[in-house]
């Protein structure tokens, strides 16, 4: 597991795009923090600066910064990608959810 890495994680017949954004020095951890993915034609309306758009494998998905969550690494499985090019937009996302700055 990598920071930065998107993983496909199934549900039935659907499936979940998550990535994952904890520093790499905290693998040893029984979690990981996972932000989901949506479709960018889900959500078309999208807070930027809270929800920007990534680009996986050249598919524009919305990260939903607000539906951060903790995870069992045995739910990941295989990393489909990785979001590694994007990660001052994932970190300041996190920033502004944390901190409200602006």
């Amino acid at each position: 597991m990598s920071r930065f890495q998107v993983y496909k994680i199934k549900k039935g017949r659907n499936a979940l795009l998550v990535v994952d954004v904890q520093a790499d020095i905290f693998s040893h951890f029984e979690s990981r923090i996972v932000i989901p993915l949506l479709k960018q034609s889900e959500m078309p309306k999208a807070l930027i600066r809270l929800h920007p758009v990534l680009n996986v494998n050249g598919v524009p998905y919305i990260l939903m910064t607000t539906d951060m969550a903790s995870i069992s690494p045995a739910v990941l499985g295989e990393a489909i990608g990785t979001v590694k090019d994007q990660h001052h937009a994932i970190t300041d996302a996190i920033d502004f959810l944390l901190q409200g700055y602006r």
